[in-house]
């Protein structure tokens, strides 16, 4: 029985025809940052990105920045109003200032939708932490025809959860370390706990 990942199910595409990715070298041959694994039964249509908004802030929008510099991609750098000065904001082709102050600021979904299109965006890449595994945010990118640089919003959600996930691993056959699925009570913790042995 084949594991959860199935190579033949994969095609190497030129990255700008799916998404920036940074620090991919290590992980392929030569043409690296040229190339990457997709799967084939996603669906998705690839198309060359012309605009990246970069939808996070400090280092992690920095090199991400950098990467579609050096691929000729057109970027705008979003900031909230107490980052004003940093040095994510200068990187950008164009710095877009966010409405509100610390985090919430670059939680705000509908506001960096509504900055993406008013700035001729045609993708948002989100880094990590922050929207990057918001199953919400992927989706409304897609319905306001934006796309997500990141997985599908339906795999998001699903790895997401935690029950879900672990649920999807036992059923591919992956090895799970012991645990409870769902509430349990104060005494079904102790029983679990107490079956583990010591």
């Amino acid at each position: 029985r084949r594991g959860f990942f199935d190579f033949q199910q994969f095609s190497v595409v030129p990255v700008t025809q799916v998404a920036i990715f940074t620090d991919i070298k290590p992980l392929f041959p030569a043409k690296a940052s040229n190339y990457l694994l997709v799967n084939n039964h996603m669906n998705t249509q690839t198309k060359p990105i012309l605009k990246l908004l970069v939808a996070n802030r400090g280092e992690i929008a920095i090199r991400i920045l950098r990467a579609a510099e050096e691929m000729g991609i057109a970027t705008v750098a979003i900031y909230s109003e107490d980052d004003l000065n940093s040095l994510h904001t200068l990187k950008g082709s164009e710095s877009v200032s966010l409405k509100g102050t610390g985090p919430e600021a670059y939680l705000n979904i509908e506001q960096i939708i509504d900055i993406a299109k008013e700035s001729g965006c045609d993708a948002i890449h989100p880094g990590y932490g922050f929207l990057s595994e918001n199953a919400t945010f992927a989706r409304r990118c897609v319905e306001e025809g934006i796309s997500f640089v990141g997985p599908d919003a339906k795999i998001l959600a699903l790895l997401g959860d935690k029950t879900q996930a672990r649920s999807l691993a036992e059923n591919c056959n992956i090895p799970v370390l012991p645990g409870l699925a769902g509430p349990v009570t104060p005494d079904q913790v102790k029983g679990f706990f107490h079956s583990l042995g010591e």
